[in-house]
């Protein structure tokens, strides 16, 4: 394997490894939330050697300086996590999770696939037992990734008409300069 080679492996594999290495703690709904939503992701990978899928729960913005490493630190929990033919990482409620509901959930979803990835920070309330599908629309332009995210709600026991739930977007912040 010549050098080029080395480093387009590296390239492709060093994202991976670090998104498991690298972690947040998973986040297990307490025993004593009553009231609860569920939450799943439907994406359609389209990676040509393999991608992932992460959402992580948020009690903090994302620091601007640093949009994709920081949702692996600074108050985030990780609820899902689908891998789509990466051996090096582990699937995490990949067929979704209960989240809590009547309170605002602030929630990164991180796309990585083959060489490249996107993460995106947005906000809804989900409804006491009302189900939820995550999907993520990405994009390349000018050589760089984008992130669309949708929610859509089947209501109360998932069964319901889909409907799509407003998103609030939510902005990064630039930490205090000690912290960096």
């Amino acid at each position: 394997m010549n050098e080029s080679m080395v480093q387009r492996v590296a390239v492709l594999v060093f994202p991976f490894l670090l998104a498991g290495c690298v972690s947040a703690p998973t986040y297990v709904l307490p025993d004593s939330v009553t009231d609860r939503a569920f939450l799943k992701v439907d994406h359609k990978d389209r990676s040509i050697i393999s991608g992932a899928l992460r959402v992580d729960r948020r009690t903090e913005p994302p620091a601007c300086s640093n949009l994709f490493m920081n949702p692996a630190f600074q108050g985030s929990e990780k609820v899902i996590m689908k891998s789509f033919g990466n051996p090096l990482i582990t699937d995490i409620n990949p067929d979704g999770a209960w989240i809590p509901a009547g309170e605002r959930l602030m929630f990164s979803a991180i796309w990585m696939a083959d060489s490249s990835h996107c993460t995106v920070t947005a906000a809804f309330t989900p409804e006491k037992n009302s189900h939820y599908v995550l999907g993520l629309e990405t994009f390349s332009k000018d050589g760089r990734s984008y992130c669309l995210p949708r929610i859509l709600t089947a209501g109360q026991g998932g069964t319901e008409a889909p409907t799509r739930v407003e998103l609030e977007s939510v902005k990064c912040v630039e930490p205090p300069a000690a912290a960096r």
